[in-house]
């Protein structure tokens, strides 16, 4: 993160995008080789050191950005605008119904999220790879629902949830036992 900051301060915008691509290709390879091992610790350290790596990524990634392409936010406002209202009413409802923060690891969200750092990557580079930062955004969008419409389905916080449609499932097994007769 310091280089992308460094390369950013310096308007190095090209090795910029090739250090935002690496990190992501990082970020989605520890996660499968992690779950490779299968070992459980392994698993466990890695999702806590893959979220403190996100969350200082998302963290230093918007504002590089926005130094070596300003104007982007004035581009991309829309989709900034959906994708910022999504997250924040995910993050919202989570907080104030369970009192945490919804790290649900839905796949939805992990490939999404891995695909807007390529496409943020392109999109500063700009050329044809720019085309697939909307899409990108509308998929991060679209996980951040899933992941409000899953704290909404949901009695008590559980993680991880690999899908709203897996919960649902979930759920209707647990109501259809429980209505079982003994």
């Amino acid at each position: 993160m310091p280089w992308l900051a460094w390369l950013a301060c310096r308007n190095r915008r090209a090795p910029w995008c090739a250090t935002l691509a690496t990190l992501m290709s990082v970020d989605l390879a520890d996660g499968i080789i992690a779950r490779r091992i299968g070992d459980a610790e392994t698993i466990c350290r890695q999702r806590r050191l893959d979220g403190l790596a996100d969350a200082v990524l998302f963290a230093v990634a918007p504002p590089c950005a926005y130094r070596l392409r300003p104007q982007l936010v004035r581009e991309e406002w829309l989709a900034i605008g959906l994708l910022l209202a999504a997250q924040c009413a995910s993050v919202a409802a989570c907080l104030l119904r369970f009192r945490c923060l919804p790290r649900y690891r839905t796949f939805t969200y992990k490939w999404s999220a891995g695909a807007l750092g390529f496409a943020l990557a392109g999109r500063i580079a700009g050329g044809p790879a720019a085309k697939v930062f909307r899409p990108a955004m509308a998929l991060l969008t679209l996980a951040h629902l899933e992941a409000l419409a899953i704290t909404l389905s949901l009695d008590t916080f559980r993680q991880p949830m690999a899908s709203l449609w897996r919960v649902h499932r979930a759920l209707g097994r647990d109501d259809s036992q429980s209505h079982r007769p003994a």
